[in-house]
């Protein structure tokens, strides 16, 4: 399975329960980042605090992450000699991208003694998806989040744990399910840093909109996204006041718990994107799985007739599966959704043995995409249910269900009539061995180089006149150069 990539850095010390003679990291949970297949990460750097030992202590990095004490030698191995006094030390790590399109997923185990068993320390994550390239996209049901009554939970150790994970995860968009406290939300999206931005849809369970008596007390769908890859054209809940063949959506969708449409258009390209944010009808009787039926069907109707232009991604908690149900049906409820529409990301016969659910075996939280959307798909799907390791008793103090993600490739083809202005003229030359910009009177902002499945090869900001660039060797037939200035973008085929 290609599978995932983030840095999850914690407040407070991970004091493990292995006694006084055990080190302690600071992080428990660390991302290396991410590099093109064949290169190195960068190196991160963590703490340890080592307490007073006679016996030495090994450290185990899974390969392909690697280990070091002075971020220049770097092995799977770390010997600590015994050491008389307690004391805190750097170390650091990295990942050899020794595959495409791939999550890593690892640990740093330790060993005091030779008869010891080997402790889990640090969860570690990294991938060959660099971001100039690949945006993320992940979803999460926060059980009832900000409702210590209904969520059974200390908010607070629940606010702080999301906190904590988003912080250092930085997903390009998440969509969350079960959200109660609003404003909680936008105080996520200012924790992740200033280039992300929230929207929280106005409606839920029996509340038609923000006025609604029930509206602060249900559960809502919401959204935060990067500005920096994404401007917002509009959010609005699907359906509501559609005209179509299906009647009573309201009711199909948990009496008015509809999906949450987030439309963005793409930078610098401009290019729409649509993600649909569904948490659907709950339940395992035949009523519940009639009226996702009927949810689905909704769905693939206008995905059909409205939403059949942009790309578009279905994510979020189906309460089903794509493949079976939890019901006693033999089929999906969204069996609907594949016939023709939509193509199931999250499939469970692709990823036998894994929940997105604490408590029972089952794929809930689901990625799909359309049609026209299929050609972004990276084709890496993960559940991230190594929080479990990094959160103490996650099931009983954050949520029930895993975050999971996706990566897409990023669209850097130029938009049409993305302005009035006209066609700027570049002076350059295009060989088969070399690309030279001979002059930047239009003001050029960027040339970024890719290949056809958006890897970037090159980018330059604010290229220098007579700069000239190589023709890249990773055996593709065809580049794309984009000369992108203040209100224009220009592609030409290499």
């Amino acid at each position: 399975m290609k599978v995932f990539v983030s840095i999850f850095l914690l407040i407070s010390i991970a004091h493990l329960s292995f006694g006084q003679t055990y080190p302690s990291f600071y992080q428990n949970l660390l991302n290396c980042g991410a590099a093109p297949f064949g290169n190195y990460t960068k190196n991160i750097k963590t703490q340890v605090n080592i307490p007073a030992s006679s016996t030495d202590t090994k450290f185990f990095a899974t390969p392909p992450f690697e280990i070091s004490l002075d971020s220049i030698t770097f092995n799977n191995v770390l010997n600590l000699p015994s050491n008389s006094s307690t004391q805190t030390i750097n170390i650091y790590l990295r990942l050899l991208v020794n595959d495409r399109d791939t999550i890593f997923k690892g640990e740093i185990l330790a060993i005091k003694n030779n008869n010891d068993t080997a402790s889990n320390f640090v969860t570690l994550y990294g991938s060959s998806f660099i971001p100039d390239s690949f945006y993320s996209v992940m979803s999460w049901n926060l059980l009832w989040f900000g409702d210590a009554g209904n969520c059974n939970c200390n908010v607070t150790t629940q606010y702080n744990n999301v906190e904590n994970f988003l912080t250092v995860m930085q997903p390009d968009v998440v969509a969350f399910q079960e959200v109660v406290d609003v404003p909680s939300i936008a105080s996520l999206a200012t924790a992740m840093g200033n280039k992300f931005e929230s929207t929280v849809g106005e409606f839920g369970s029996f509340a038609d909109d923000a006025q609604d008596i029930d509206y602060t007390d249900c559960q809502k769908l919401a959204f935060i996204y990067n500005s920096n890859i994404f401007s917002k054209k509009g959010a609005f809940p699907f359906s509501k006041n559609a005209n179509q063949a299906l009647t009573n959506t309201s009711y199909y969708y948990s009496s008015g718990r509809y999906p949450y449409m987030l439309q963005l258009h793409e930078q610098p390209s401009n290019h729409p994107l649509d993600i649909m944010n569904i948490h659907a009808k709950a339940g395992t009787t035949q009523s519940d799985f009639t009226r996702r039926s009927l949810g689905a069907i909704a769905i693939r109707d206008s995905v059909f007739g409205i939403y059949n232009k942009n790309p578009l991604i279905l994510l979020g908690d189906f309460n089903d599966k794509l493949e079976g149900s939890i019901s006693t049906n033999s089929y999906s409820p969204y069996y609907y959704l594949f016939n023709g529409a939509m193509t199931g990301i999250s499939l469970p016969s692709k990823y036998p043995n894994k929940t997105t659910y604490v408590w029972n075996n089952s794929i809930i939280d689901n990625v799909c995409i359309n049609n026209v959307g299929a050609d972004i798909y990276a084709g890496t799907f993960s559940v991230l249910d190594e929080v479990s390791k990094v959160y103490n008793n996650y099931g009983n103090t954050t949520s029930d269900h895993y975050p999971v993600i996706a990566y897409f490739k990023r669209n850097f083809e130029t938009p049409l009539d993305i302005s009035d202005n006209p066609t700027p003229q570049f002076e350059y030359e295009l060989t088969s061995e070399y690309f030279k910009l001979i002059n930047n009177n239009q003001e050029i902002k960027k040339v970024v180089i890719s290949n056809l499945t958006g890897q970037i090869m090159h980018l330059l900001n604010k290229p220098n006149p007579n700069t000239i660039i190589q023709r890249p060797r990773d055996g593709s037939q065809i580049y794309l150069i984009q000369i992108i200035g203040k209100n224009y973008s220009k592609t030409l085929k290499w």
